[in-house]
């Protein structure tokens, strides 16, 4: 929902939202209207976005969002109205006359689906033997052993008929060592430690190249299993091989949604959390979905694919490491599946 920020975005200092030139970004009605936006609620989004258009009517971020709204609610009159106006105050070298294009362009709009592309997932029919599906779960510790010991105890509660390892990757500084993730009662544990923080991307590819399973379980150390769940994500790539990636439901402890797939923005290519904080049981998030990417805080792929691609990308040393590792994925032609029926709970905000 994002466009490009300009020093025309910057709200005035008598502004009474104004914080010493906060972005128009920082204001909570903002926030609110993006928060409508995430659960792809676009008549809510549009009723702030034109409240705060009116109070600021030459804002060219709030004019810009307002119009992608009216656009991806199929209001194409509205849309053309509202950026315009933008388009005038901003110029043509602006996220508003590329918006405009899409109104303009049958193609370009036809397209624009497809930049949010999310297709319900019919799996083959089948009982695989979980038996045979020997996968390695990685974690990344940084600085928080009893968040990790907690995601560990999970593990050994959850797993317990499929055959597994755990591998640990510890990146921290403090002087924690295996003896104290050991009473997790994980047995098939395999622990690293180094010197340095390496970064999420270079440690996750660390943990693969330790592992011995077929299958990756990437993992949050913030995630706690529940029952069931990893048996689904494994059923999932050994009865389809088309699907290189699948990744789980995540639940604040709230019970509301971290996660429920995720798409990108249209306009700048920000990738946005499907329904995130809105209610467990959602509809809407209880199908599951082909999309371009899920998060990797709980995402389970092939070693060989992951291999063949050449793992996660370490110049991402945290951000945005898995969306970059997930467009490598989606090239060869695999594809990447939200699986609503694999639930896991977050103990952390991210």
């Amino acid at each position: 929902m994002k466009n490009p920020v300009s020093s025309s975005d910057r709200l005035p200092a008598d502004d009474p939202l104004a914080e010493g030139g906060t972005l128009c970004r920082e204001n909570p009605s903002y926030r609110q209207s993006n928060f409508h936006f995430l659960r792809e609620d676009y008549p809510a989004a549009i009723t702030s976005l034109t409240e705060l258009c009116q109070r600021y009517p030459n804002r060219t971020t709030y004019l810009n969002d307002l119009g992608l709204c009216h656009l991806l609610a199929g209001s194409r009159r509205d849309a053309n109205l509202v950026l315009s106006r933008a388009e005038i105050l901003s110029g043509e070298n602006s996220a508003a006359h590329i918006n405009l294009l899409y109104l303009s362009d049958p193609v370009l709009l036809s397209g624009l689906d497809q930049v949010f592309s999310k297709h319900q997932y019919g799996m083959p029919e089948g009982s695989p033997d979980l038996t045979r599906g020997f996968f390695s779960i990685i974690v990344l510790e940084h600085n928080n052993p009893q968040l990790t010991l907690n995601c560990l105890r999970s593990i050994r509660s959850s797993l317990d008929s499929v055959p597994h390892e755990v591998v640990l990757i510890d990146n921290s500084d403090h002087g924690v060592s295996l003896d104290f993730y050991r009473t997790s009662g994980v047995n098939n544990l395999v622990y690293h430690k180094n010197h340095k923080n390496l970064g999420v991307s270079a440690g996750c590819n660390q943990g693969a190249r330790l592992a011995k399973g077929q299958f990756l379980y990437f993992v949050n150390n913030d995630t706690l299993f529940k029952r069931n769940s990893t048996e689904e994500l494994l059923t999932v790539l050994l009865l389809d091989q088309r699907v290189g990636i699948v990744g789980s439901k995540l639940l604040y402890e709230d019970d509301t949604i971290q996660h429920a797939g995720v798409v990108f923005d249209s306009f700048n290519g920000d990738p946005k959390h499907r329904h995130r904080f809105s209610i467990s049981d959602n509809p809407a998030t209880n199908i599951p979905m082909e999309l371009h990417t899920v998060t990797g805080a709980s995402l389970m792929t092939r070693r060989q694919l992951f291999e063949q691609i050449g793992g996660l990308s370490e110049e991402y040393f945290n951000g945005f490491k898995d969306v970059e590792f997930f467009l490598r994925v989606g090239s060869p032609g695999y594809k990447i599946v939200y699986y609503s029926y694999s639930h896991m709970r977050s103990t952390f905000h991210h």
